[in-house]
């Protein structure tokens, strides 16, 4: 128990430190890119990047089946085994980066970018230019992403911060000459992100394999462990459809359904609450791997008394969200350089949905830890299956506009925490006893 207690500080640490540098960087990099763009360059960009996350699907669960895996092989000291995982993991996806390539890039030019960005008055050769580069990016990168699951698996999430704020750093850099040199684009912030992106992924992947243990081979193909990573994979995959429905279709919605000069205002006042789910995210960021490595030595208590600590906690970040919902437009005026005219009903449920992702966090890494997905992930269905209509309903029907859609997605994320947190207190609580009476009887 010590040894997990000691390796979570001390990535906790680490990551907080950071994280907190690769928060401020994002939050410099917002207003730039903001002015740089403009309002409609700006929700079209933020489209863009909603809609390539779905492909993220594409893995089918990958990553997260081998994250648990490494987690696993690493605890037991299996290097042959682990040498499969990673072996397979790295096989699959190459192929599957390929075939999103070839389908994603046939498939833009097809694109009626009136009907997805609706209201625009780009030209259609720089959207569809950017979402082609995007594409790139995006194939390069979902292969150089698993060196983060392995990293996460061994207990460095810290790296992954690491190099997650060199690119931040690469990405500010660049924005600034952007800014000097050129005029505003949606392909040249597409070609920044993709240097940057490449660029510290391909040597946070060489730091990952300078350990010959993590270093894919070809030879070590084997079909029974890829069945297994699939096998593991396939419940996150699903999991993924539904949280990515849940936590990733807002811009689309808005551009879609309202306009897309209307996902600036709702984007960066999500943004400025995001700050506080963030900085919160950073003690849950260790949770998922430590709670794996526990759930192995059945060290159910260390687990019990994590979730305790990590809601205590819960209490100062509702004063912070109180003190910047209170703040909010003397903030956003610091930050941004101007006034933001935004609805005070949409500041109030962004304070809220920010807090109650934090609550939700919890439960949600603790149950991936244990590999026990099941009720979050038909959890995450529901929510996934009512937050779409929902949300059109609220904008069409009830003409809540932007309000409409944050409020969609609160009430489908309380389905999601209520289901997951009874769930991981009647798995805690069974496990607890059951030690307990095993060591009553010894």
């Amino acid at each position: 128990m010590k040894v997990i207690k000691n390796k979570y500080l001390f990535n906790t640490a680490l990551n907080f430190v950071f994280r907190l540098i690769n928060m401020s960087i994002t939050y410099l990099t917002i207003p730039l890119t903001l002015k740089y763009l403009n309002n409609e360059r700006y929700g079209i960009w933020q489209t863009i990047l909603t809609i390539i996350s779905w492909a993220a699907l594409s893995n089918f669960g990958i990553g997260n089946g081998l994250r648990n895996k490494v987690t696993k092989c690493v605890t037991e000291n299996d290097n042959k085994r682990l040498k499969e995982y990673i072996s397979n993991a790295y096989i699959y996806i190459t192929v599957i980066s390929i075939v999103i390539f070839v389908v994603g890039i046939f498939a833009t030019f097809f694109i009626n970018t009136n009907a997805v960005f609706r209201g625009n008055t780009l030209s259609r050769y720089e959207i569809i230019i950017s979402l082609v580069i995007v594409i790139v990016n995006f194939c390069i990168n979902f292969i150089l992403g698993l060196s983060s699951s392995i990293a996460f698996g061994i207990h460095k999430s810290s790296l992954v911060n690491l190099f997650q704020t060199i690119t931040s750093l690469l990405t500010l850099a660049g924005l600034i000459i952007l800014r000097k040199f050129t005029n505003a684009s949606l392909i040249n912030i597409a070609i920044l992100y993709l240097v940057a992106n490449s660029f510290s992924n391909i040597v946070f992947t060489a730091v990952i394999v300078i350990d010959k243990k993590f270093r894919p081979s070809i030879k070590y193909h084997n079909k029974e462990v890829g069945r297994d990573l699939i096998g593991i994979g396939l419940e996150f995959f699903i999991l993924q459809i539904a949280t990515l429905v849940l936590f990733s279709t807002d811009n689309f919605i808005i551009s879609s359904f309202i306009g897309a000069e209307k996902v600036t205002a709702y984007s960066i006042t999500a943004k400025l609450f995001q700050v506080i789910s963030t900085i919160y995210s950073i003690l849950l960021i260790q949770l998922w791997s430590s709670v794996a490595e526990a759930t192995i030595k059945e060290n159910f208590n260390w687990i019990k008394n994590a979730i305790c600590k990590l809601l205590f906690l819960l209490i100062p970040t509702a004063i912070v969200i109180i003190g910047i919902l209170i703040k909010f437009n003397l903030i956003t005026k610091l930050w941004l350089g101007k006034n933001l005219v935004v609805d005070n009903k949409l500041i109030y449920l962004c304070a809220f949905y920010a807090w109650l992702i934090c609550f939700n966090g919890i439960f949600v890494n603790v149950q991936n830890g244990m590999g026990k997905i099941r009720i979050q992930t038909i959890s995450a269905i529901i929510s996934c299956l009512v937050n779409i209509p929902l949300a059109i309903i609220l904008i069409k029907v009830f003409n809540l506009g932007t309000i409409g859609v944050m409020l969609s997605n609160i009430i489908c994320l309380l389905i999601s925490t209520v289901m997951c947190s009874i769930d991981v207190y009647i798995k805690i609580k069974r496990r607890v006893n059951k030690n307990e009476n095993c060591n009553k009887l010894c």
